[in-house]
């Protein structure tokens, strides 16, 4: 039997909309994220904009790493000068990621249910394979939508302990702590997210410091017409990832073959995400830095 795993998405266009049913269970109870789960569930509504909701939910596979790789190398964070504001120079900032979205979308959709009505046919409640020809209907925003849902997290810091001094020699540890799903309701109120995962990483070493502040991220500088700057910064996954794997000591909230993580098992650090690894190696090194006041 295929596990799955239901995640939901919103965003800031407010396409999705989720709300928990009454019986939703509190953050304590919380079931362990299944890290390799074979198929995700992603519930968008397709209408923000109307009164009453209109869902309709995609069967996505687990995306491989080198799928997910594609995706980041395609979708580049692009910052641009904007002239000046007020006196002081300018810059525009974007995340061009609907095209990667659409195309990792088309590689691992396996059906949608809800929703969707085939011109010409009636409606139905049984989900509706996605061959070539639907891929072409489904609009672009909502495959991005639902390959954004995928990887909706949030991720924060903390020390594992409060320190009264930096013991030289030793390496402290650090909790990232992911929460995905969760959110604000339609009626405003907030909903706790659907999966808690803590990640303890140790500290980088310096020489790990050092690759990541030059390999991590790389970066393209183009000077437009009229001298106007622009740059586009691309994460390298393979970097990042092999860094998480080597920083990881333990992680708690999520499972892999339905056990706990065992962080010392490759196999297990092989299951977890690219895409997450990568916002907690960033949020841990974010921490670092303002940890040290820079």
């Amino acid at each position: 039997m295929q596990e799955q795993i239901r995640i939901t998405e919103e965003t800031a266009a407010a396409i999705v909309q989720e709300a928990l049913p009454p019986d939703a269970p509190a953050q304590e109870e919380l079931n362990l994220y299944p890290f390799d789960a074979e198929t995700l569930e992603i519930r968008i509504n397709l209408f923000p904009e109307a009164v009453e909701p209109v869902w309709a939910t995609h069967f996505l596979r687990k995306p491989s790493f080198d799928e997910e790789d594609s995706r980041e190398r395609a979708s580049p964070f692009i910052t641009e000068d904007a002239g000046k504001v007020e006196g002081h120079a300018a810059q525009t900032f974007e995340l061009e990621n609907a095209a990667a979205n659409a195309a990792l979308y088309d590689k691992i959709i396996k059906s949608v249910q809800g929703g969707y009505v085939l011109s010409g046919r009636e409606s139905s409640d049984e989900p509706i394979p996605v061959d070539a020809e639907l891929k072409k209907l489904i609009p672009v925003r909502h495959k991005s939508t639902a390959i954004s849902g995928l990887y909706r997290s949030s991720f924060e810091s903390e020390m594992d302990a409060t320190p009264t001094a930096f013991i030289l020699g030793a390496s402290r540890e650090w909790v990232i702590q992911q929460e995905i799903g969760g959110g604000r309701r339609a009626d405003g109120t907030v909903k706790p997210p659907d999966f808690v995962i803590r990640h303890t990483m140790t500290e980088p070493t310096e020489e790990q410091h050092r690759k990541f502040r030059r390999q991590a991220v790389s970066a393209k500088q183009v000077v437009l017409r009229g001298g106007v700057v622009r740059e586009e910064r691309r994460a390298n996954l393979r970097v990042i990832a092999d860094m998480y794997d080597a920083l990881v000591q333990r992680v708690e909230g999520a499972m892999v073959g339905g056990e706990a993580v065992n962080a010392s098992d490759r196999q297990h650090l092989r299951a977890i995400s690219a895409v997450f690894k990568n916002g907690v190696v960033t949020r841990l090194f974010q921490s670092l830095e303002a940890d040290l006041g820079n």
